[in-house]
């Protein structure tokens, strides 16, 4: 069940990307970016949750990636909430 509503918010997120006009500026990471990279995104986007887009199609979605995800690899999942 779970991996079906991710499906589904896949396809939500890649069909708003698609429907920007051409050149417009949205928060996302490319898969080389680093964490930091990451961080100065979401900081000026105030977004849990960044898209992971392709370096030679920006409109194509590879992923997302969540503050909770990054926390995780740092091992403070659920520090925030404390």
């Amino acid at each position: 069940m779970r991996q079906r509503e991710e499906q589904l918010a896949d396809l939500e997120l890649q069909a708003s990307i698609n429907a920007l006009p051409g050149g417009q500026h949205f928060p996302h990471v490319h898969s080389d970016h680093t964490l930091a990279s990451f961080f100065i995104e979401w900081a000026a986007a105030g977004l849990k949750v960044l898209p992971v887009v392709s370096r030679s199609d920006v409109r194509r979605v590879e992923g997302v990636i969540t503050l909770d995800d990054v926390l995780r690899v740092y091992g403070l999942q659920g520090d925030l909430d404390r």
